[in-house]
């Protein structure tokens, strides 16, 4: 598995839970399995063209570097074909991308937070530490299902380790599709299924299993209706100052707990007042004009300043827009 199979116009790699091909026309020589470490050393020392072919088990690249590889008789083959489910949806864009991934939790025993979940039924692409939630707008097309007893999932999970591959095949068009295998009948003689997820570009096809395991939190429970909350609005810079200062408060403290460095708002006479205060390194406070805050609601709200200071630098700043709205 810490090789890659090159040969027959394509290369491979796979850890067994995804697997990503990428076309190389022009690439007809006999398959080999090389690692990929080794490989792409070579590569980063290469310029120009580059010209490969295989003698037996060894990859000859540029006539000049032999790479000993193993038998690709030896490459883990995938047993069956998926069966595509009708429909699709597509990938959004690459900034759109990055202002999901930062809310994805770090703990890879959390399947159901690991990633990012693509919500089918409300069209959104969706991540959550249990802490913050970033949720994008989703393309999906209708899906409806092909065999009787076989139901599509309302939701399914993005491995994080899938996700950082599918980062770096944006910006490109990346269309997707949810698939799933055939498995023997349940003890209630009903279909049983195992889904997996195939993305393609131009160039590149991923495929990974979703895990079985792992259903996302009902996060629609927590977004604030827009009948039922306040717009504050607020200039983005100085939100976006106010919360750096604070933060910087709690990285220069020797007692600072980095993994809350809370910062409060609250309104004044000349705006909302941004501050944060640190026993051993002071205090910060910073005032921001802002409009909508109500006199009747919560006279202070804390954050954690580096949660407010990620969703900030996701925010696409328009030049005919730059005040930006928060939810009380």
């Amino acid at each position: 598995l810490a090789c890659v199979r090159i040969g027959e116009g394509r290369i491979e790699a796979t850890d067994l839970a995804q697997r990503l091909t990428i076309t190389l026309p022009g690439l007809d020589c006999a398959p080999v399995c090389v690692p990929l470490k080794m490989l792409r050393e070579l590569a980063r020392n290469l310029k120009g063209d580059v010209c490969m072919r295989t003698e037996g088990q060894t990859l000859i690249v540029n006539e000049s570097f032999r790479l000993l590889g193993l038998d690709p008789a030896e490459w883990p083959n995938v047993d069956g074909q998926p069966v595509a489910w009708p429909g699709h949806f597509m990938l959004p864009s690459k900034s759109h991308w990055d202002a999901v991934m930062p809310a994805m939790s770090p703990n890879e025993t959390w399947l159901q937070l690991c990633g990012v979940c693509l919500d089918i039924e409300n069209r959104r692409f969706v991540a959550s530490d249990g802490h913050r939630l970033h949720a994008v707008e989703a393309q999906v097309n209708a899906m409806k299902p092909l065999h009787k007893g076989i139901s599509r999932p309302k939701a399914v999970i993005i491995p994080a380790p899938t996700v950082k591959v599918l980062h770096g095949m944006l910006p490109d068009q990346v269309e997707g599709q949810l698939r799933y295998f055939g498995l023997p009948p349940g003890p209630s003689g009903t279909p049983a299924v195992s889904w997996c997820l195939r993305f393609t570009t131009l160039t590149a096809t991923l495929t990974v299993r979703v895990p079985e395991t792992a259903d996302f939190p009902d996060y629609t429970q927590i977004i604030p209706e827009p009948s039922k909350s306040t717009a504050v609005t607020f200039p983005r810079l100085p939100l976006l100052e106010a919360a750096t200062a604070c933060r910087a408060l709690y990285t220069a403290g020797k007692n600072g707990n980095l993994a809350t460095s809370g910062m409060t708002l609250e309104p004044g006479k000349d705006g909302i007042k941004a501050w944060a205060e640190q026993p051993d390194s002071g205090r910060v406070e910073r005032v921001i004009p802002a409009q909508g805050w109500p006199a009747d609601t919560t006279p202070a709200i804390g954050f954690n300043s580096r949660y407010l200071l990620e969703a900030l630098h996701c925010l696409q700043e328009e030049p005919s827009e730059r005040q930006r709205r928060a939810f009380v």
